[in-house]
């Protein structure tokens, strides 16, 4: 089942539309198009920055678990020292690069100190912790600082996620994941009946279960042959239903918002769709849509880690460059806006993958068993 060459190359693209999808979030057109009857709807789920976080966090999940479980097969043994050896060489340079940037550079730049509330977190990985008691504190941190928490997640899930596949073995493997998840939820839940707001969206146990989420299906697709044959003759029909479903969830968010109750339901049931779309864009042999034939998506797949930690950067010198030349507000200057702070963070996103993360990626490779490309989405068994 687990000889042949994989390569899941339809994630790319879906990686794009979500690292898009938290640019829009944070534009500058994001109060005006909110701001017009009719369009705002459907902005509301482009921009479904919280969506596409979400979408990362299932997909790491998921990957990083399959990765594992491959590795585990065809070298007999997980090698854990290089598993984190692998995670430090990707995640490390361009996330302290943007938090030193961040923490010591643009505040002599700008001439304005940070409002946060430790150093110490964001440079240990904690920065969603820093996050909350920001909030608490209605201390106002640069966003070029705080969008840094959903890797801080992700950086202590490949710290602890290794040892379930160390301490557990066969199907108790699936039980502790699933516990997690359950707990997660509950976490969550309990967090808002409390009325801890930042914990329910940038805790640590509050975000487990989507991760834990991407955990359960690539342990069922490996370990289960029957779950990975679903998906291969899964049907058309029953896709173009999950997709509807999904676009509904994602452009009706004004109705599933109203309440705590229905925002989570949502939540749930979109992760499900997520992870359907995930299954079937990776093994299904006959699909609705191919995301790997949108070429430009699929292209700055590789691209979007850098464009997710460095877009607030872009942001912060288009509103640099604008205020030098005598910013005034109007529709026409926001575009404007819009238009540079993109040209900025791509070109940003570039220049970190090429002169940056490459040179670590290609140093990685020495630590793999299992090969992936820089993306992580090819997987090539090693004889």
């Amino acid at each position: 089942m687990h000889n042949s060459r994989f390569y899941f190359k339809n994630l790319d693209a879906l990686r794009t539309l979500a690292a898009l999808s938290v640019f829009l979030r944070h534009s500058p057109i994001n109060n005006l198009m909110h701001s017009i009857p009719g369009v705002s709807v459907v902005w509301a789920g482009l921009s479904s920055g919280d969506l596409g976080v979400q979408f990362f966090f299932i997909l790491s999940g998921f990957l990083i678990t399959f990765l594992i479980l491959l590795e585990e097969q065809n070298q007999n043994n997980f090698n854990i020292k290089n598993f984190y050896i692998r995670r430090i060489l990707r995640i490390w340079p361009l996330y302290y690069g943007v938090v030193l940037l961040g923490l010591f550079v643009i505040p002599v730049v700008i001439n304005k100190q940070p409002d946060i509330f430790s150093n110490f977190l964001y440079l240990s990985f904690l920065s969603n912790f820093e996050h909350i008691y920001a909030d608490q504190l209605m201390m106002k941190s640069p966003m070029y600082l705080t969008i840094s928490w959903s890797v801080s997640i992700e950086e202590q899930f490949y710290l602890l996620w290794p040892l379930i596949f160390i301490i557990f073995k066969g199907a108790n493997r699936f039980r502790i994941i699933l516990f997690l998840l359950l707990f997660s939820l509950a976490f969550r839940f309990g967090s808002y009946f409390l009325e801890s707001w930042p914990f329910v969206y940038y805790h640590t146990i509050s975000n487990t279960w989507y991760l834990a989420l991407g955990g359960i299906a690539a342990y069922l697709v490996f370990n289960r042959s029957l779950v990975k044959t679903a998906f291969e003759k899964v049907p058309v029909k029953l896709t173009l239903i999950v997709y509807i479903l999904t676009v509904v969830i994602v452009f009706g968010r004004s109705f599933f918002y109203k309440n705590f109750i229905f925002r989570e339901a949502s939540y749930i049931l979109l992760a499900l769709c997520f992870i359907y779309i995930i299954l079937e864009q990776c093994f299904a042999k006959k699909h609705f849509i191919e995301f790997h034939k949108f070429k430009v998506l699929s292209l700055f797949g590789k691209y979007t880690y850098g464009l997710y930690m460095l877009h607030p950067l872009g942001l912060k010198a288009t509103e640099i460059v604008f205020s030098k030349f005598g910013y005034k507000y109007g529709v026409d200057h926001v575009i404007g806006q819009f238009f540079v702070a993109l040209v900025f963070s791509i070109g940003f996103a570039l220049l970190s993958y090429y002169l940056v993360e490459i040179r670590f990626l290609k140093l990685k490779d020495k630590f793999q068993k299992v090969k992936t490309n820089a993306r992580e989405n090819i997987i090539i068994p090693v004889p």
